[in-house]
């Protein structure tokens, strides 16, 4: 699943721009920096627009990092043509996020089934990634094409 996946992702990252402009994962500008068994690592921008009233990573924002961010490796690795909305996700944040500049976004898939995959992502600043900021876990649903 790796090696296929990996190259069905880094193909849809490199189009997204093509046929999604202007959407919340083209404005993140996500990129794959690594692949290593059933974890996926990815930078992406935050800019000002996306900070809270206190000026860093309003939580809406940081939910939907994690939430493209899992998206992208769900539609890398599901089992046909079709869609997978996300089910359910339960975040949590453990330090602020600056509005500004790169983060670092690790995608670990738990199971993948025929319908159902389960995920878990981290978010970590990338002048500090040791630094654990927001966590969360997702359930997504395969819905064949027709």
């Amino acid at each position: 699943m790796n090696g296929e996946s990996e190259i069905r992702l880094r193909e849809a990252l490199a189009g997204l721009h093509t046929v999604a402009p202007d959407t919340i994962g083209d404005r993140f500008h996500f990129s794959l920096e690594s692949v290593d068994g059933n974890t996926y690592c990815f930078r992406c921008a935050v800019q000002p627009w996306m900070a809270n009233i206190a000026g860093i990573l309003h939580g809406g924002m940081a939910a939907a990092v994690v939430d493209q961010a899992m998206g992208f490796v769900v539609y890398a690795i599901q089992p046909g043509k079709g869609f997978s909305p996300t089910v359910e996700m339960q975040q949590s944040f453990h330090r602020p996020l600056s509005a500004e500049g790169e983060l670092l976004v690790k995608v670990e898939v738990l199971t993948a089934g025929k319908t159902l995959m389960h995920l878990r992502s981290e978010i970590f600043a990338a002048a500090a990634p040791e630094r654990l900021c927001v966590s969360a876990t997702a359930v997504y649903a395969f819905v064949p094409a027709k």
